[in-house]
């Protein structure tokens, strides 16, 4: 597949942006950067505003998004990942109204990524209460077959205040050295993704 430029993928409205990473060493993500960056159609290194934060929780570096937000005109925050917020047992409803309430009050859009449990994949793992305090919750499932590119599948499983849409799918090809390729995929380019679906006699 030739690389697409980045609007190719997905509309966009530009803003400042900042990836708060919980998760990954700085360089580890800054590498990932790079080669997505490649892979959509940027320089690789065209910048993305980070706060790294491996191994603090989330209300450890509140004073530093909030900092960030009112200085560089942040309007979305990326959390990478819910899991590694620090709040407790993600489990209990206090615990995760806890998490929504420190996200929604930067006041600003913001897109935390959560993990399913080990034995389903149908929703996100902890209290209910992840879901009720979003306006959009999306579910990435993804299938991988050596040789072959990766299939991610976007799912909408609610979504508040806005239409809904059909899944989209995006497959990704890979190199020894990472992501080489980005780009919308046909439904028949990865059909183990859409088996669970109902689909008319036309689709």
């Amino acid at each position: 597949h030739p690389v697409p430029p980045s609007h190719a993928l997905w509309e966009v409205a530009h803003q400042e942006i900042t990836y708060v990473n919980l998760e990954r060493s700085r360089r580890s993500k800054v590498a990932r950067l790079a080669r997505i960056n490649r892979a959509i159609g940027l320089a690789p290194d065209s910048d993305l505003r980070f706060i790294h934060a491996r191994g603090y929780a989330l209300k450890d570096v509140q004073t530093a998004i909030r900092y960030d937000i009112a200085n560089n005109g942040v309007r979305v925050i990326f959390l990478d990942s819910i899991s590694r917020s620090g709040a407790g047992d993600l489990t209990k409803n206090d615990v995760s109204n806890n998490i929504i309430d420190m996200l929604n009050n930067f006041g600003v859009t913001w897109v935390a990524i959560g993990h399913t449990t080990r034995d389903s994949t149908d929703h996100l793992y902890g209290s209910i209460f992840f879901d009720a305090g979003a306006d959009l919750v999306v579910r990435a499932r993804s299938v991988h077959q050596p040789g072959k590119d990766l299939g991610m599948r976007l799912e909408y499983d609610k979504a508040n205040d806005v239409g809904v849409f059909r899944p989209i799918t995006y497959g990704f090809g890979f190199a020894e050295d990472g992501l080489t390729d980005v780009y919308k995929a046909k439904e028949w380019d990865f059909p183990e993704l859409t088996q669970s679906e109902s689909l008319s006699m036309k689709e």
